[in-house]
Formats: C-alpha cells, structure tokens, sequence
C-alpha cells in the first residue's frame, strides 16, 4: 500500500490521516471508528451540511421509480458506520491496483453511482494515486450533493482527479464514447436490498464497465436460516469505553440456502438445485423439522466487496440480519415462497406457498 506524502493543504493533511487509518489493516475497531467520525466532521465542517442554515434539500429523500435515493444529510451519515466505511474503502482501493496493473499508463476511469455530498469511498483515495493513475465520474440525483461534492474536493485538493460531474438519476446515465468505466462503485443499500436501488442500478450500469471492468462491491447474496435469536448474542461489559459490536457466541442456525445473488453478471433469484441437475432455480423452500429447535426465520445479507474485504452478519447496518415475523410461527414442511421485486419500494418479497 502507497504511504501518503505531506502536504500543505490542512484539510488535505487531515484527508490523508484519515485514510491512513481506513486503510490501515491492522488497525483495531476503536481507531477505525475514531477514523470515521473524523472523516464526517472533516467533512462536514467543510459543506456546512450539520450547520442549521444548511435547508430542507439537505434533508429531502427522492422517491425513485427504482427506490428511494436518501436525503444528503442521511447519506453522509453512513459514513459514521465504520466497518462500511473501511470495508468499501479498502476493496475499492484493491481494485484501483488491480485495474492499474492491467491499463498500463492508462488512469483507471472510476464511475461512482449515489456519492451523495462527501463521495466518501473514492475522495479519501485521491491521497493515494494520482490524477494520471485514477479519473473520477461523479453522479447523484441530488443537486445539492452535487453541488456541495464539488465544493469538497476543491478544498481538500482533489479537484484534479474529478473528470465529471452528473446530477440525475443513475439510471439514465451513459458515459461519453471511450470513457466506459473500469471501475463501477455502487453504494446504495440496506439489508436485505431493501428499499434503495442498488439491484436496479448495478442491471443498469454493470452492462457499461469496460471489458475486464470491476463492479463494487462484486456479490451481495442474501442467505435464508433458521436460527435461535437467544443464542446470539453475548453483551459486553457495560462498563467498556470500546464501541465494538456484541460479542457473538457459538450461534444456533441451520442454512437453508442463498436465495438472491446481485453480481455484474446480473441478479439470480432461487436456491440453486443440486449440482448434475438440470432444475431451474426453485423460488419455493421448506421448513425443515428442525424449526422446534431454531424458531426463528432469518434472512441474512453479506457483502463481498473486492479483493477479500467482507461485510458479514452484525459487521454493518447494512449486513444486520432481517427476521421474518409477519408470517407468524412455521411448523415443519411449510412451504415459503420468495421473490425480489424492483420498483419503486424494491425488496426481498417471502409469503407463505400454496399448498401444491
């Protein structure tokens, strides 16, 4: 990893210290988390986004035909969850690497889809490749993101490595001829790909990567399984000053399979069938006998976003598991269906099967 060299800038001075951290492997949660505190507060202080003057568009969420894009100032916030925030960082500096190793003297064109004001997971890398090694494309469909992304990068220095600027919807965007992106960074998620439009987007834009392209993060999957609530958890001591997550025990769950894939080969919906089959994908499971054992319908959502770097259960909000609730209490050999819709209030959809 390249280490960062001094520079005047204050703010860039800061900028650099930061990603030292974020990127740093060794370093432990508590550091981590003090990290991306500074990251936001550094941020901003620069944009003004916490001060009460900042406006309504600053709190205004857009309902997309493809979900819901958050307001700047919830979106911003996501940077204070630091596990993210370093996982996302990390895979899509690997992946710069990669790319660069394979483009030669070519800078790697990076397109970042919903950067929201602060483009958190690439600004924090201008510290680490020059404008001739890294090209940014910056799209958001709200203006005042826009608008204050550009005011950013100009105070902490990295106005070079800023190629364009689009605001609008992602989905509507086409790159100009010979600038296809080898690098694509989607960030637009909660748990179980709920509500935000990252499954639309990634359908949409994954087709334009440059051959050999890299989509970040590379595989959200979302696994159903019976799990017991009561076992998993152990809290820590409530005296601790470390803001680590719950300490997690041996867990109590039994897998009942992968049933959506989100990749830049598109998205697969359906427990795959055994290998030598020639089944389609069933979209329909059933209990198992062991629900009297393990009461509790679990949709679990882990993220593989580049180069090893993973979001799994309770590491993130956005790979927190989902329990599924409105369809009461399951006996064994209940049959459950399950979909994912896109649309404007996209999700995971699981309903109790008819009885065949």
């Amino acid at each position: 990893m390249r280490r960062s060299l001094p520079d005047p800038n204050p703010h860039r001075a800061e900028l650099q210290r930061i990603a030292d951290a974020l990127l740093d492997p060794g370093c432990d949660f508590g550091r981590l988390h003090d990290a991306a505190i500074a990251l936001h507060a550094l941020c901003s202080s620069i944009i003004g986004i916490e001060d009460e003057g900042s406006g309504d568009a600053a709190d205004r969420d857009l309902n997309l035909d493809v979900g819901r894009a958050l307001s700047p100032r919830d979106a911003t916030r996501c940077i204070l969850d630091a596990s993210r925030t370093a996982a996302f960082l990390r895979g899509v500096h690997d992946a710069i690497v990669d790319l660069r190793g394979a483009l030669g003297d070519r800078p790697v064109e990076l397109l970042y889809a919903g950067c929201g004001p602060m483009a958190p997971l690439v600004l924090p890398l201008t510290t680490r490749f020059s404008p001739r090694e890294l090209r940014l494309t910056l799209v958001d469909a709200h203006e005042y993101s826009i608008d204050s992304v550009q005011s950013l990068a100009a105070a902490l220095g990295s106005k070079a490595w800023i190629s364009a600027v689009w605001c609008g919807d992602a989905m509507a965007y086409t790159p100009p001829p010979g600038r296809e992106p080898h690098l694509l960074v989607i960030e637009t998620m909660q748990k179980a790909l709920e509500h935000e439009p990252q499954v639309a987007l990634t359908r949409r834009l994954a087709p334009i990567l440059a051959e050999g392209g890299i989509l970040v993060p590379e595989r959200i999957r979302l696994m159903a399984c019976l799990a017991d609530m009561g076992a998993e958890f152990v809290f820590s001591d409530p005296n601790t000053t470390n803001p680590r997550p719950p300490v997690l025990p041996e867990r109590r769950r039994l897998a009942l399979g992968t049933l959506v894939e989100l990749t830049k080969e598109g998205l697969r919906v359906g427990i795959e069938p055994p290998e030598g089959s020639e089944a389609p994908a069933a979209t329909v499971l059933v209990i198992p006998d062991e629900v009297a054992t393990l009461p509790d319908f679990m949709i679990r959502t882990t993220v593989d976003v580049f180069g090893g770097h993973r979001l799994d259960d309770y590491d993130s909000g956005i790979s927190y598991p989902t329990l599924i609730h409105h369809l009461g209490r399951f006996r064994a050999g209940d049959r459950i269906e399950f979909s994912y819709e896109e649309g404007p209030s996209p999700g995971l959809r699981v309903r109790r099967a008819s009885t065949p």
